[in-house]
């Protein structure tokens, strides 16, 4: 995954929600 090297700041927000509901849904 070498398109994720570069994050702009206004998709942070919406990633560290996505891997939060990501790592609820595994637990």
């Amino acid at each position: 995954m070498t398109d994720t090297t570069f994050i702009p700041d206004y998709l942070k927000p919406a990633l560290e929600r996505l891997a939060e509901a990501r790592a609820a849904h595994l637990e």
